[in-house]
């Protein structure tokens, strides 16, 4: 029995597509800023994400190369979020304070004119243990605005 491709896709319609994407992961990268964003859980409604999307422009990591698209995501509402959050915005606000990024700053960060697109900063991604849950372990991401060495086995000088 043969089916068309009208049959075969006829809740094409109604499906929405994932947020979905390649992140960030241990290394040490340059990265130019495209979006910053939030949005609601498609898996689980009332959970929000801040969302970071960068273009790389250099990177220790052998499978991100100049041009890739990857992303930074944080789940709001956590104890971590928001400082998580404010470190990034302070590398990306040149001469921010920890007092200048506030939920005014973010709005703007977030409006539709994207004033932060194009923005330059560097990170350096690790493997941290979580302290609440023994032999977990996530990426924790240490934000710059100026140049770290990035060297192609990783290490740092």
């Amino acid at each position: 029995m043969s089916m068309n491709a009208r049959q075969l896709f006829s809740d094409m319609g109604s499906t929405k597509t994932s947020e979905g994407g390649r992140y960030i992961v241990e290394g040490r990268y340059h990265l130019k800023t495209t979006e910053v964003k939030c949005f609601e859980s498609t898996r689980e409604q009332g959970k929000y994400y801040f969302c970071a999307d960068f273009s790389v422009e250099d990177s220790s990591v052998s499978t991100y190369g100049k041009g890739d698209k990857i992303s930074w995501l944080v789940k709001l509402g956590t104890d971590t979020s928001n400082a998580n959050i404010k470190e990034l915005m302070k590398a990306l606000i040149a001469g921010a304070s920890d007092e200048d990024i506030d939920a005014a700053t973010m709005e703007e960060a977030l409006s539709p004119d994207q004033p932060l697109a194009g923005t330059v900063l560097y990170c350096n991604a690790y493997k941290q243990e979580m302290k609440t849950k023994p032999g977990q372990y996530f990426t924790r991401c240490m934000w710059y605005s100026e140049p770290i060495e990035i060297h192609s086995n990783g290490q740092a000088e």
